[in-house]
């Protein structure tokens, strides 16, 4: 989005203030109600995805619902040529991830009172049955007096169980039953409020991992490494937040945010002094069937047993005779099959051992969801499965970066066998397009053509006398650069064929000399009379069309002038001195 640029007639972007995965945030003017604000829209690239489009708009649900002074607070949400929009108060500030890596090391006191306000806004929107399932503190605002706003609730779902088939939220604050896709509930946020305790503590994070796997495993699985081990001057009350908050199992955490809250505010007091370090009871993995144990063996009873003595070999007499060819043809007699009933148990064992593993080959695999992974992550996640990557193709693909797996063959979930091999698409990241020149020709034709490789087109509207109307002027982005349509926005100057000017902001003028400038701009006055208090007599309260905005002479504007109260409500239209027309009043 180019700074200058007004959106919806209202909202002048300034400065662009962040970036992400779903969407760019700008500092704007509202100039209509003269403040500044933060807009938030949409990327380019992923306006035609209806997983981005539901969770930009689930967060503006969300906030409409919410009414804390620690969440941010929504002001207008739309749409403006494809560009999803959310509007919300302005921070002044940064984000809390940046105010620890600039304010570190805490007072202990200082720790609580950020947690307060930041589990406050949680109460609030565990109150409305939201769960935000993305806590962490990249998304925790704090302005310049100190005060917690809590934003971003994208992935937000207004319900008290969910459930997801992937890793939803930052992969360093997520609740062991999200990494494991399982049901989220508030403690999934209790954990990751646990999280943003330890590193207001400790300034580190718990786990650390090669990849995201690795890293969600270790909240699944390791035991939450002691913040005193970076600072001996915690108190133990203090650690024994973070450790309930975490605890491995739902049901070992606390209940509520204002349980956690509770026992936060009183962790520093005398009275906790000396407590003894939390433990959760004897965890088990809520995902994991445990196997009965196996009976212990009892001495055998005597019956059971060998015989104690085994009587001695006697010398023979001489009365008598050895065994005999004739004494074992008698006993093959009276066992005629003994031995190849034992060959054919053997025959069948071997064949058991044999089937068994052709049919552990034989047993279907479903293929795992690869797609945004690297190469090397994906196939750890195929061999996990038993899979083997038998290639990788690359293509270019304006939505997956360089490097990342775009799909597989055989696709996702698709059943194959043990050992079967999987090939890799992977991104070669945007194919990069040559911009053209467009000066000189039309608008129209230029736009829907721009339109249609997948481009954003923006119109400036200039009076440049000699051209015809809807020649293109000039062009933000020069002829010859190469670009990602899916991902570029381009500014087109048309000339308009009779010169247009921008409204000024008449917004707190006297009547008197908006009136002037309406005959020096030959515009058309609609003023509306509005008693009020509130602000002067005969100043200018709004208007419309808004500040900057492109108009040609004789356009009318709009105006709400302020009247003292009791006054009578009228409208009156003024037509300039420099055209015909007489006073006319309605």
């Amino acid at each position: 989005m180019k700074v200058g640029y007004i959106l919806n007639e209202r909202y002048q972007i300034n400065a662009l203030i962040g970036e992400g995965g779903m969407a760019n945030v700008y500092r704007a003017r509202d100039l209509i109600l003269n403040r500044d604000v933060s807009v938030k829209l949409l990327r380019l690239d992923l306006r035609d995805n209806p997983d981005a489009m539901r969770r930009f708009q689930r967060e503006a649900y969300a906030l409409t619902e919410l009414t804390n002074p620690h969440i941010v607070t929504i002001y207008d949400y739309g749409e403006e040529g494809g560009m999803q929009y959310l509007v919300t108060e302005y921070v002044a500030g940064t984000d809390l991830r940046t105010y620890i890596k600039q304010h570190f090391p805490f007072r202990y006191t200082e720790v609580v009172r950020i947690m307060d306000q930041i589990l406050d806004a949680m109460a609030a929107a565990h109150a409305h049955n939201i769960i935000h399932r993305d806590l962490k503190p990249q998304n925790i605002l704090i302005d310049n007096q100190g005060n917690v706003k809590v934003t971003d609730f994208g992935i937000a779902l207004a319900d008290s169980m969910t459930r997801t088939n992937a890793m939803v939220g930052s992969v360093h604050y997520i609740s062991p039953e999200q990494a494991r896709g399982g049901a989220v509930t508030a403690q999934s946020d209790i954990y990751s409020l646990g999280i943003i305790l330890f590193v207001l503590l400790t300034n580190t994070l718990p786990y650390n991992g090669d990849t995201p796997v690795a890293i969600a495993l270790k909240h699944s699985k390791e035991a939450m490494p002691s913040v005193r081990k970076y600072d001996v001057g915690i108190p133990q009350s203090l650690e024994n937040v973070v450790l309930h908050a975490t605890a491995k199992k739902r049901t070992d955490r606390y209940q509520t945010v204002t349980a956690m809250k509770k026992d936060l505010d009183s962790a520093l007091s005398f009275e906790r002094q000396g407590e003894v370090r939390w433990e959760p009871r004897s965890y088990v993995d809520e995902e994991t069937k445990v196997l009965p144990t196996l009976k212990a063996a009892t001495p055998a009873t005597p019956s059971e047993e060998a015989p104690a003595s085994i009587p001695t070999a006697q010398p023979a007499s001489a009365t008598e005779k050895p065994a005999s060819a004739s004494h074992k043809a008698d006993h093959r007699r009276r066992h005629p099959h003994r031995w190849r009933w034992v060959m054919a148990g053997v025959g069948i064992i071997l064949l058991g051992i044999l089937g068994g593993g052709a049919a552990w080959a034989l047993i279907p695999q479903q293929v795992p969801a690869v797609a945004g992974m690297t190469v090397a992550t994906a196939r750890t996640a195929l061999q996990e499965k038993h899979l083997r990557v038998a290639g990788v193709t690359k293509q270019y693909n304006a939505h997956y970066l360089a490097g990342q797996v775009i799909t597989t063959t055989p696709g996702q979930g698709k059943k194959v066998h043990r050992n079967e091999a999987v090939k890799l698409i992977v991104s070669r990241g945007a194919d990069r397009k040559r911009f053209g020149d467009y000066q000189g020709q039309s608008f129209t034709q230029v736009k829907r053509r721009l339109e249609h490789q997948g481009m954003t087109v923006l119109r400036q509207n200039v009076y440049v006398p000699g051209m015809a109307a809807g020649q293109i002027v000039d062009q933000s982005i020069a002829a010859g650069e190469r670009v990602v349509p899916q991902q570029t926005t381009v500014t087109l100057t048309v000339n308009t064929g009779q010169q247009l000017f921008h409204v000024k902001n008449v917004t707190g003028w006297s009547l008197k000399h908006l009136k002037q400038y309406a005959t020096e701009e030959s515009l058309r006055l609609v003023i509306i009379n509005k008693p009020t208090s509130n602000y002067p007599n005969n100043t200018v309260i709004s208007q419309q069309p808004a500040p900057r905005v492109y108009v040609r002479h004789g356009a009318a504007l709009r105006v709400v002038v302020a009247v003292k109260p009791g006054s009578t409500t009228r409208t009156t239209t003024e037509v300039p001195i420099s055209n015909p027309g007489t006073l006319r009043r309605n």
